[in-house]
């Protein structure tokens, strides 16, 4: 019998029996599928010709190949939710279809042909079987649409191929190991700190990896989308990871960063499922806002969102420097010219942390990641009165006779002895040298705007410039650096110079285009994007490299696809190498 052009259907009340004999065999040319049975006499044998398809779809009892079954079979597509039985050995030559039911091979075993595939395309939750030995090197699909998706059966070493991961893997305890590429375009989800680790791994853009037991986070390690659900667990790094897209806790899993980093480029954190945080790095702040007793650390992190959210905040005993925190603990904000209060909490006092004797914490519950657009560096402090410099601005620019003229504007102060300036040739303040001149404070509520000129500039090259506020009760703060860069044997015009980072935005307000002026130090590659308040980028200006100087693009207020933006406040932030500068610009029609 020759099935050779369409398909020939075996149903469920009927048996197919090949009888023993040449004559009596089946030659599948086209497709076969079977829901009933198919059996065979000895000597009768089942033969599968080139682009041929055999499909085994039953629905009652598991089915059997039979001992006749080819050894050789094109395209076999398994979908008997009870299983289908392998009788003998097989080859696969173009693909296998697991698209429900489990494949038992007994004692026999099945193996594939160079260039031939392994598909699990279920519509139900499916679990590897034999179809997926220990060893595998052809390429493998996950498109099992269930929302329990595909569970791993064992370790498995990939060699050779792709496994393209399209919806949910669970690999629980199991890890996927060899040289071969594994790329996830969905959900791994895993027990183990280590679900692959093959040495291609891919996570594509929206991709998830999620923990579900107390595991070390392996590291170095970038993530697409990191989820921690395992109900009430504390799970911990072993070093610095990265974060590109979001960061969840589920089930009040928590995470301890230790002396650890995650860090978030401007993506989000979830933290109970409705608050979010964005770019949340702790690490060492020299300056404090200004006082001897507060803690020597910043916390930076931004943020959209709704609701209160928990904050943890930790740091060594050694970085507090004595502080006494008797009027209660105060967290400020540093948004680049002044700091400011965001919270108080007057019967709140740090204490230890429970998870690090070595270390001081304090918690609260607060709206500033909620607040649209919050960015900064936050800072501890138990000093209980307003600042005594708001600083909106610190300049430095050249005459034509190479003075360098210095100017920092106020807009209040409070119980200021003076300021002082300092000069140095590079970013580090200690071996500054402190300018002769010493400026007394105005002590006005009003904006005061101070000028000096350094006249002591002798030589070609660059130069960084702090200045400190003195205050009546002994404390002080440095502001700065910002620099100039002098060219003593231009006879021509003064150098202009480059200010990193993006000087302007005009006109700001705007209706509708707007000019934003940055500068590049160094050579390279750099961005700049526009962000709405929710931290969503709505256009790119530009990215790619730009030479040393200063450039301007311009924005007529839409956003990727053309469209006009509504009014509103936005964020033009520029990216270059691992600084990231940013300024506010409002739209306003």
């Amino acid at each position: 019998m020759v099935n050779s052009g369409g398909t020939l259907q075996v149903n469920s009340a009927y048996t197919l029996n090949l009888a023993n004999g040449t004559g009596d065999d089946l030659t599948v040319n086209g497709n076969l599928t079977v829901i009933g049975a198919v059996t065979y006499d000895t000597g009768a044998t089942m033969a599968a010709g080139s682009g041929s398809t055999i499909k085994f779809a039953g629905t009652t009892g598991g089915q059997t190949t039979g001992t006749g079954f080819p050894s050789s079979v094109y395209n076999l597509i398994i979908d008997n939710p009870n299983g289908v039985t392998l009788s003998s050995n097989v080859t696969i030559t173009t693909q296998l279809t697991m698209t429900s039911g489990a494949w038992s091979l007994g004692s026999n075993t099945i193996s594939y042909a160079g260039g031939s595939s392994l598909l699990y395309n279920g519509t139900s939750a499916q679990t590897v079987g034999g179809e997926w030995p220990a060893t595998m090197s052809v390429n493998i699909t996950n498109d099992n649409t269930h929302s329990n998706g595909l569970t791993l059966n064992g370790n498995k070493t990939y060699n050779t191929g792709t496994f393209t991961n399209n919806t949910i893997l669970d690999v629980g305890s199991y890890a996927i190991s060899g040289s071969g590429t594994v790329i996830n375009n969905d959900t791994i989800i895993s027990d183990t700190s280590s679900p692959v680790t093959t040495s291609t791994f891919t996570q594509t853009s929206g991709s998830t990896i999620d923990y579900t037991s107390d595991v070390t986070l392996p590291s170095p390690f970038t993530y697409q989308n990191l989820v921690l659900s395992s109900s009430g667990t504390q799970f911990n790094l072993s070093g610095n990871i990265n974060v590109n897209e979001s960061f969840s806790t589920l089930n009040s899993a928590s995470l301890d960063l230790d002396t650890h980093r995650m860090i978030f480029p401007f993506k989000y954190v979830s933290v109970g499922g409705d608050q979010v945080i964005t770019a949340f790095t702790p690490e060492t702040y020299i300056e404090s806002p200004g006082y001897s007793d507060a803690v020597q650390r910043k916390w930076t992190f931004t943020g959209a969102g709704s609701g209160n959210v928990d904050v943890y905040l930790h740091w060594d005993n050694d970085q507090d420097d004595g502080a006494v925190f008797t009027n209660g603990t105060k967290i400020w904000n540093y948004d680049g010219s002044q700091w400011i209060t965001v919270a108080t909490l007057a019967s709140q006092q740090p204490v230890a942390d429970p998870d690090n004797a070595s270390r001081t914490m304090i918690s609260f519950s607060s709206s500033l990641v909620a607040k649209a657009n919050v960015s900064g560096q936050y800072a501890v402090s138990g000093y209980d009165a307003t600042l005594p410099v708001e600083l909106s601005s610190f300049t430095a620019t050249i005459s034509a006779t190479n003075y360098v003229q210095l100017q920092w504007v106020t807009q209040s102060e409070t119980n200021v002895s003076g300021y002082r300036l300092y000069r140095g040739s590079d970013l580090d303040l200690s071996t500054a040298v402190m300018l002769n001149a010493f400026i007394e404070a105005t002590n006005t509520s009003q904006m005061q705007v101070y000028v000096y000129w350094d006249e002591e500039v002798w030589e070609s090259g660059t130069y960084y410039y702090w200045l400190q506020n003195l205050d009546f009760d002994g404390s002080s703060a440095f502001h700065g650096p910002i620099s100039i860069t002098v060219n003593l044997n231009d006879s021509g015009s003064p150098v202009i110079p480059v200010i990193q980072g993006i000087s302007s935005i005009y006109p700001n307000p705007f209706n509708p285009n707007t000019a934003v002026r940055f500068g590049i130090v160094r050579s390279g590659n750099v961005k700049v994007a526009v962000y709405n308040t929710r931290g969503q980028m709505v256009r790119e200006l530009f990215e790619g490299f730009r030479d040393q100087g200063t450039h301007t693009l311009q924005w007529d207020g839409t956003d990727a696809n053309g469209s006009a933006l509504p009014s509103g406040m936005y964020v033009i932030r520029m990216t270059s190498g691992t600084q990231v500068y940013q300024r506010k610009a409002i739209l306003m029609k």
